[in-house]
C-alpha cells in the first residue's frame, strides 16, 4: 500500500510511493584491525543494534512509540 500504481516521482507532491533514493543513508563499515592498521581516526564505533516492529500501521510509528523503544533497548542490551 505504498507503493505508487503510477510510477516513481520522487518529486511530486501527490506521490504515494517510498523510493529508496528518499531515505538512503551511506555508511562505511571498518574493522578495527583496519582502522588500527592505516592509522586512521575513528568518528563512531556502532556497539549495538536493534531491530522491532510493532506492527501499528504500515508507515507510522504507534502513538507510544513501541517499535522504537523495542529497537532502542535491544540496541542497548546487545551494546552492553
Amino acid at each position: 500500500m505504498i507503493l505508487d500504481k503510477n510510477g516513481c516521482r520522487p518529486f511530486d507532491e501527490t506521490a504515494r510511493d517510498l523510493p529508496l533514493e528518499k531515505v538512503q543513508l551511506m555508511l562505511s563499515w571498518e574493522s578495527e584491525k583496519a582502522v588500527k592498521a592505516q592509522n586512521k581516526k575513528v568518528l563512531a564505533a556502532l556497539t549495538g543494534y536493534g531491530n522491532a516492529n510493532d506492527a501499528y500501521h504500515q508507515t507510522a510509528s504507534s502513538p507510544e512509540g513501541t517499535g522504537a523503544y523495542l529497537a532502542m533497548e535491544k540496541a542497548l542490551k546487545i551494546s552492553g
